[in-house]
């Protein structure tokens, strides 16, 4: 066990508390606070039993928050939203100040993706948005970063993936049900949201290395979808049949959604979130798909039935994972059988052969060292598999006589492949390498 004590806040919460499960999984020495009403909570006792030290602090109260910080090297902050009373800036401002009074090392703060930028939203200066929402993010930022600690780092989330599961999902998606999806997000509009579990991640991780992470602001999201392809995701996992409809936002609260809410999602269309994926995949940390997501929390989803994944797409997943992805073509050979065919082999020479598909794997994969793909959805007919992802990377090598720019990149991809006996032997797709070259500042050669 690592000897330095790490105080978590809002552990029996989404966020503190995938940072305390992913902190005692690292063999850390976790300290969380509760209110004394959640004290002997099922989430505070799980915690307990996990390895945690619980103890009760109340964010109204320094005398109980510099008790609970007492021999502590880092801590892990995040707040509510204010619940009229001014309260997110109260709680941040008593919370580093008794911080700092004890000697706190490292504070890891939890915002959220485009805090400070909102005076440049269109229609911020008409009020249309929720202004103490972001003011109140913006002010939590430099509360942090000005206080005086030796090492501070921000990271700063979108939209949950966790939040289309209880306890959340009623609220955040009330038009929702085993058939309809509707919200207020455009059809056009793509949503970028985050696991909970990857903010964990990355506050370990920043707690692990400080010379790394220390003084910087890292911007959170493993995945951006349209709300019919969060529905498609959903209906492949779990066989359901839910279509996602869009509505305006004053009709959205007629029918019963939160007007915030709403107004969030008018916010999405007009404005939304702006991670640079490729960029949080640049860390080498796990960063979590809405597929992977699926996986391991989808059967908490209310609607619809259990539905693993075929061997096919077991083998078209680790074709994308392990050998795209990770550049692990010992994999290559054992998943592409020695008669593959693909029927639209890509431009620039390549054959329709096994051989050339390696090549081109290779290349990209030389080209893009750190080439990697998001699945955002698959579904099956018979021994076919199709799949759609996005492909990120920077370019750093050699492509198609084009030198490296060094610039960041991404392209969709639909591909179909053939899986019998647990092979690949045969592609069909479209891959836009078009807007690939494009992205780069060139035209492929004729």
């Amino acid at each position: 066990m690592k000897e330095s004590i790490i105080l978590v806040t809002g552990a029996t919460g989404s966020q503190g508390g995938a940072v305390a499960r992913a902190l005692l999984k690292n063999n850390n020495r976790v300290r969380v606070t509760v209110r004394a009403a959640s004290l002997n909570s099922a989430a505070a006792e799980e915690l307990r039993k996990a390895g945690a030290e619980v103890v009760v602090a109340d964010m109204e109260d320094s005398v109980s928050l510099e008790e609970a910080l007492r021999g502590v090297y880092g801590l892990f902050s995040v707040q509510g939203m204010d619940d009229g009373s001014d309260s997110e800036k109260r709680h941040v401002s008593i919370l580093v100040a008794a911080a700092m009074k004890m000697g706190v090392r490292h504070v890891v703060h939890s915002s959220v993706n485009r805090a400070g930028e909102q005076g440049s939203f269109p229609g911020w200066d008409d009020g249309r948005w929720n202004r103490k929402y972001w003011i109140d993010k913006e002010h939590g930022e430099g509360v942090v970063r000005n206080a005086g600690f030796p090492v501070w780092t921000i990271i700063r989330p979108v939209f949950f993936m966790d939040n289309l599961i209880p306890p959340k999902v009623p609220f955040i998606f009330p038009l929702l049900d085993s058939t309809n999806l509707i919200t207020v997000f455009k059809p056009t509009t793509k949503l970028q949201m985050v696991a909970v579990e990857d903010i964990g991640t990355f506050a370990m991780a920043a707690f692990d290395d400080p010379e790394r992470f220390g003084g910087q602001t890292m911007d959170l999201a493993g995945d951006e979808l349209k709300m019919s392809e969060v529905a498609e995701c959903l209906n492949w996992f779990r066989g359901s049949r839910i279509r996602a409809g869009s509505i305006n936002e004053e009709e959205a609260v007629k029918k019963g959604m939160d007007p915030a809410l709403a107004n969030f999602q008018e916010w999405g269309n007009q404005v939304g979130y702006d991670v640079d994926i490729s960029a949080v995949k640049s860390y080498g940390l796990p960063v979590t798909s809405f597929g992977q997501w699926l996986e391991k929390n989808g059967d908490l989803f209310p609607y619809g039935e259990d539905r693993t994944p075929d061997v096919g797409m077991a083998v078209v997943r680790r074709n994308t994972k392990e050998v795209q992805s990770e550049g692990d073509f010992s994999v290559f050979e054992e998943l592409f059988a020695p008669d593959f065919i693909d029927h639209t082999p890509q431009p620039g020479g390549f054959k329709a052969d096994r051989e050339s598909v390696r090549t081109l794997y290779q290349m990209l994969r030389t080209a893009f060292p750190d080439f990697y793909a998001v699945i955002h959805w698959q579904t099956t007919d018979g021994d076919k598999v199709t799949t759609f992802k996005t492909y990120y990377g920077t370019h750093l090598g050699m492509l198609f006589g084009i030198a490296a720019t060094g610039r960041k990149i991404h392209f969709e991809s639909v591909d179909v492949m053939r899986v019998r006996d647990g092979m690949i032997t045969d592609h069909w797709g479209v891959g836009n390498l078009l807007s690939l070259v494009q992205q780069l500042g060139k035209v492929i050669p004729g």
